[in-house]
Formats: structure tokens, C-alpha cells, sequence
């Protein structure tokens, strides 16, 4: 969901920062994993993260590892799921 006036960089910026933010005060942020129409997968919450991934358990298990790594913390301090 693109912002009118705001750069993609400051966009990813943001939602790492929130996402971090969330997860310091003791949450847990659930991240969806979607197929696109062109059967590519990737984060509602990140579209700029698209995942090379077969099936939806595949896909699940990059995104998890692909945020631990964005978010920089362990990959049990989020959810990620398709619903």
C-alpha cells in the first residue's frame, strides 16, 4: 500500500521501525504471506519482499527468515502465516 509523497526507502524504513517497535514492547506482529497474480509470493506488510518459494510452506519458511534478518531478531518473535 503505497503513500502519496513517500519514497520506497523511507516506506521500508518505516515498517522495519514499526515492526521492531512492536515486537520491543512484548508483541508479537503477525505478517502475511500472499501469491500475487503472477504466482510469486511476498509480504503484504513489505511488497518490495518477494520470495522464491514453490508451495506456501516454502514460502512461509523464506519469509520468516527473510524478516528475522529485515527486523534483525530472532525468527520466534513474529508470526507469519497466510491468513
Amino acid at each position: 500500500m503505497a503513500r502519496r509523497g513517500m519514497s520506497e526507502a523511507r516506506q521500508r524504513t518505516q515498517a522495519i521501525q514499526g515492526g521492531q517497535r512492536v515486537i520491543a514492547q512484548g508483541e508479537r506482529p503477525f505478517y502475511r504471506v500472499r501469491m500475487t497474480e503472477d504466482g510469486r509470493w511476498e509480504v503484504d506488510a513489505c511488497p518490495w519482499l518477494v520470495l522464491d518459494a514453490a508451495s506456501r510452506t516454502e514460502a512461509l519458511v523464506a519469509a520468516r527468515a527473510a524478516m528475522a534478518i529485515m527486523l534483525d531478531v530472532e525468527s520466534d518473535r513474529f508470526d507469519v502465516g497466510t491468513d
